[in-house]
């Protein structure tokens, strides 16, 4: 079944380690698989290694012996969560968490001063808590329906803190009323924004590479990475009359392969 599959490629790759002179550590907190089942009895496997296997994988190597590989759901890597099914919900979650702690810091000693503009109040909950969930949101995949609400309604809650709107207190202010009485922009704003400021610097100093990147396949995906660059692309060419991807940038970047 799936779990033998899995079993016997995890034996082959630390043969294959070994081979190099690379043992991999299988010590707790150590070497780790990060293992999305899929197919015929995939439920089924996944209830018996998460559940009743606790996680931990028989495997046998070319040797004669076996060694308990760990395997898990997601894992964090240089600060980012990296997620068995490549979504971005996991991330947004921590992040969030992590902007409401700086929010309920931010209430006492700037949100619920009456002295401050609410301008002020703004720019305070961007730098001081909204960075905090936003940051580094260029590199992301495009977010999925549950993650985009995630992360939608994280950036209403600290929009409707910085101006008192909380539990209790909301004054029954819709979200719409308070994204058009908002100074800053909207949580998809947001993300187009992360993702804008490298634009200019590709196509001041590295233009044809930006045009291949947007000539390619996937660019045309609105799933992908770059599909999410090419819409925000062609969006500020729009703005400012930058000739669009699909004609004098893409014949460049064809030229450039040649």
């Amino acid at each position: 079944g799936l779990l033998a599959n899995l079993a016997a490629l995890a034996g082959h790759t630390a043969d294959v380690f070994a081979e190099w002179g690379a043992e991999l550590n299988h010590g707790p907190t150590k070497t780790a698989a990060l293992v999305e089942l899929r197919g015929r009895g995939a439920k089924r496997a996944r209830v018996q290694l998460h559940v009743h296997d606790g996680q931990r994988l028989a495997c046998k190597r070319q040797g004669g012996g076996t060694f308990a590989l760990a395997t898990a759901f997601r894992y964090q890597h240089l600060g980012g969560i990296i997620d068995v099914g490549r979504g971005m919900r996991p991330e947004i979650k921590a992040r969030a968490a992590d902007m409401r702690a700086a929010e309920r810091d931010l209430r006492q000693h700037i949100f619920d001063r009456p002295s401050l503009r609410q301008k002020a109040k703004d720019i305070f909950a961007e730098a001081l808590a909204g960075s905090r969930l936003h940051h580094n949101a260029q590199a992301w995949l495009p977010l999925g329906t549950r993650a985009a609400k995630d992360f939608r309604t994280a950036a209403m809650q600290l929009a409707r803190s910085a101006r008192g709107l909380r539990r209790g207190n909301d004054g029954n202010v819709q979200d719409t009323e308070v994204e058009a009485t908002s100074t800053g922009p909207t949580a998809e704003e947001q993300l187009s924004m992360e993702r804008l400021k490298f634009l200019p610097r590709l196509l001041r100093h590295a233009p044809p590479i930006l045009c291949a990147m947007l000539a390619t396949d996937d660019a045309e995906d609105p799933t992908a990475w770059k599909g999410a660059l090419a819409a925000d692309y062609r969006w500020m060419a729009k703005q400012l009359g930058w000739p669009a991807p699909d004609t004098a940038e893409a014949a460049l970047a064809a030229h450039w392969r040649r």
